[in-house]
């Protein structure tokens, strides 16, 4: 494999993680109340499951190119 498409099979590995955040985001948001939302929203991204994934997949794509737009150290806030 070329780094480059590496590099999109870890793309896509991301954006499919996003997915299963959001569907699981929603689920529980559809059984919880309204004004619950916002602090199920936050445990959500900060939750150590998903986080350690996207991690995991920032490390790959690290390795590859240090300069990737997904990596949060070059994505000040």
């Amino acid at each position: 494999m070329t780094p480059s498409f590496t590099v999109q099979v870890l793309e896509a590995k991301h954006w499919d993680l996003v997915q299963k955040r959001m569907n699981a985001l929603a689920k529980v948001c559809e059984a919880a109340d309204k004004r619950q939302w916002h602090a199920i929203i936050e445990r959500f991204n900060a939750d150590p499951y998903w986080e350690k994934q996207f991690d995991d997949i920032a490390a790959q794509i690290r390795e590859l190119d240090p300069n990737h737009s997904f990596l949060p150290e070059n994505n000040p806030k």
